[in-house]
């Protein structure tokens, strides 16, 4: 519901319905293109890859609805975090094709019904996959397997065009994995031979680094039929449409760009982070636009979004978390030479804590930089100190910031400000004034109109505690804010 003025944003959020689809137009239009591809006896394989929450299974669900549209069969198998039997998703697969045809599926699939009926008895995680490995045929065994279930997948292909979705391979066992490659091979032999129309989309997370599922499928991208499709975030537009739908009003640009940077563009997150807002009244609406109320910084986001990675944050030593901690008030990047100055640490030694961190996943490195693997990531490690604590790093930076360019300092001024506003009443007021002032023209100068009314605000805040009193200064403070926040449409 829309309410007016500055009031916060009211929804009934007991029913929330799913978000209409929004953007991947042209991810879409790819994998329409390989199915129409399928249609026409040209098989292919699709990898698709993108992190939780890309969008990943509502783009397989746009592309099976399209499908079906077709007079494809659609046919879904996915893999679950808390169940690792083999060949799980190609368990579903089959039973959905032999559920479908039941009066051919004798002839068609010939010598391999009887294997094809063991799997689906479930005697592949028991005596049948025992015996497989550890009896008569050993690998040989397994290969027929193989074979079996790839047969059978291509053979009943050709009774109707046929769509093979394999979701959330990130969490298949080492069997499934091989199963897949030897389907994918099994049908590159097969195209060569004859048209065969038939479409395999398989799903996963970015894989481990030399784990089996990369390796699998560096291999499957050798293949020509193999089509490799990696999912980003959304676009400005595209979060602005989709935050539009879930708050039935549309959002100011601020808050778009503070939601698509928090978030990267995922759009589960953005979908998360923004109920999460409208539940702690956080969101208003002003001059037709919804506006972000609260430094992004200060937001507390959703304990479901944040769980996993306050989990991942946990399993790294304290020395490496409180690092961390402060390299979160630097910002998503920063250089081992500022840690080693705000820390007095040996270099040989912060590097240690630095791998650790990378080897958790929470650090990547790039040219001499370091850069928190995510947003989230980085606003888990800033609001682990309490805010007085926080204040006194941001403090520590802005000094240091002012030790190591006396010269030029006003050249760092939005760095520079950026920390003495963060540091509150730990600031003295003449040095916020000046630097939030220089801040905000910096801004200003470059349109950036939300962080010049934010640094004037400040840098008024800081000049009402000047003595003697300046009244005149904090009056032009609050003009030149007032006139960025009308730039900004605010």
């Amino acid at each position: 519901m829309r309410v007016d003025g500055d009031a916060p944003l009211i929804r009934d959020t007991r029913f929330r319905s799913t978000p209409s689809f929004v953007g991947r137009q042209a991810d879409l239009e790819l994998l329409e293109g390989c199915l129409h591809d399928a249609l026409t006896g040209k098989p292919g394989v699709v990898l698709l890859s993108g992190d939780a929450g890309q969008g990943k299974t509502r783009l397989l669900h746009e592309l099976e609805s399209r499908a079906a549209s077709e007079h494809f069969h659609v046919c879904r198998g996915r893999a679950h975090e808390d169940l690792s039997f083999p060949y799980l998703p190609f368990l579903d697969v089959l039973r959905s094709q032999i559920s479908e045809v039941p009066e051919v599926v004798q002839r068609v699939l010939g010598p391999d019904a009887e294997r094809i009926e063991a799997l689906l008895r479930g005697e592949s995680w028991s005596g049948f996959e025992e015996e497989l490995e550890h009896g008569r045929g050993g690998r040989a065994g397994r290969m027929t397997l193989f074979t079996s279930v790839s047969r059978a997948t291509v053979d009943l292909a050709r009774i109707r065009p046929t769509l093979l979705v394999l979701d959330d391979l990130h969490w298949a066992d080492g069997s499934t994995i091989e199963q897949l490659l030897h389907l994918v091979f099994a049908v590159a032999d097969a195209m060569r031979r004859e048209r065969i129309p038939l479409l395999v989309v398989a799903s996963s997370r970015p894989p481990e680094p030399d784990g089996l599922l990369e390796r699998a499928i560096a291999r499957i991208e050798r293949e020509d039929l193999c089509t490799s499709l990696a999912l980003r975030g959304l676009g400005e537009d595209e979060v602005s449409e989709l935050v539009a739908g879930l708050i039935s009003a549309p959002p100011a640009r601020h808050l778009v760009n503070e939601l698509r940077t928090l978030t990267r563009g995922n759009p589960l997150f953005i979908q998360e982070v923004v109920d999460h807002l409208v539940d702690q009244e956080a969101l208003s609406e002003q001059g037709g636009f919804v506006v972000l109320g609260r430094d992004v910084d200060d937001l507390e986001l959703p304990r479901d979004l944040l769980s996993a990675l306050e989990a991942r944050a946990g399993t790294v030593s304290r020395q490496c978390r409180e690092l961390l901690a402060l390299a979160a008030c630097l910002g998503d990047h920063f250089t081992l030479p500022i840690l080693t100055a705000l820390t007095k640490r040996e270099e040989d030694d912060l590097l240690d804590d630095l791998e650790e961190a990378a080897a958790a996943h929470l650090l990547l490195w790039r040219d001499e930089t370091f850069h928190f693997r995510h947003p989230l990531v980085r606003h888990v490690f800033y609001g682990m100190p309490n805010p007085a604590r926080r204040q006194r790093v941001h403090r520590r930076i802005a000094a240091h910031l002012q030790a190591q360019y006396p010269a030029g300092a006003s050249e760092r001024a939005l760095e520079i400000g950026h920390h003495l506003v963060r540091a509150g009443s730990l600031t003295p007021p003449d040095q916020g004034t000046r630097f939030a002032e220089l801040a905000g023209d910096l801004s200003f100068g470059r349109c950036a109109w939300r962080d010049a009314a934010r640094f004037y605000a400040a840098a008024a805040a800081a000049a009402a505690r000047l003595e003697p009193p300046a009244p005149a200064t904090v009056a032009k403070l609050h003009l030149r804010a007032g006139v960025a926040h009308y730039r900004n449409m605010d």
